[in-house]
């Protein structure tokens, strides 16, 4: 009898086991696509308070008049530090990137072989950063280069062609093992440094605009009902 329920409790963990490797990929894609964003901040948010920094998260923005019909521009993370802006957009995606990163759109192979056609986040990010900086920019300053900076922070696991890795001076396309590397890098410019008050300046301006769209859509959605 005993020897029975053994055997038994042996055949029933064996199936577990085998039934975890079939699934374990599954497992670890749908795992990562839950917590890769929480990654991303985690990253950012260590940054910004060893370094004395400042990031905000969630923005919500309308980039010109004429989006205000539209649904608002949203930005994941923004970090301000003493040299860059860096501007956030998180990016997930599963199996192999290619294309061109000149192109609105690259294309994206599973890991069944069927390709489907995606609008390229990359140049889609650097776009609208660039609307953010002409956004926020004061008239009144005189024209200094831009110390903007496009991230678009993708999942670890995603198969990226060599060609569309990309680090330049105004954008960055890299997986969010490598962004905390990847940001001590660049502040090792030799740049002018953004003096406190504008920063402090700019997060107010961006933090109250996109609190106040928030709320206007809440209200709306409200009377909707």
């Amino acid at each position: 009898m005993i020897t029975t329920i053994i055997v038994i409790i042996f055949i029933v963990l064996i199936f577990f086991i085998l039934l975890f490797a079939l699934l374990y990929p599954e497992i670890k894609r749908t795992l990562e696509k839950h917590f890769y964003r929480k990654k991303i901040y985690k990253v950012l948010h260590y940054y910004a308070e060893e370094n004395d920094e400042l990031l905000i998260n969630d923005i919500d923005l309308y980039l010109s008049q004429s989006d205000e019909d539209l649904k608002p521009t949203h930005f994941d993370h923004i970090l301000l530090t003493k040299k860059y802006v860096y501007v956030f957009l998180d990016f997930y995606a599963y199996g192999g990137l290619y294309g061109n990163l000149n192109d609105n759109y690259l294309f994206l192979k599973n890991y069944h072989n069927k390709v489907k056609k995606i609008i390229n986040p990359v140049l889609a990010n650097e776009i609208n950063v660039k609307k953010l900086e002409r956004l926020v920019h004061n008239p009144n300053e005189d024209e200094e280069p831009s110390c903007f900076v496009s991230v678009v922070c993708y999942n670890n696991s995603l198969i990226v062609s060599d060609n569309l890795k990309k680090n330049q001076f105004s954008s960055v396309f890299i997986p969010y093992k490598n962004l905390a590397k990847e940001i001590k890098v660049i502040e090792q410019d030799n740049v002018p440094l953004i003096p406190d008050a504008l920063t402090e300046a700019l997060v107010n301006n961006i933090k109250k605009r996109s609190d106040d769209i928030k709320e206007d859509i809440r209200s709306k959605k409200k009377r909707q009902k």
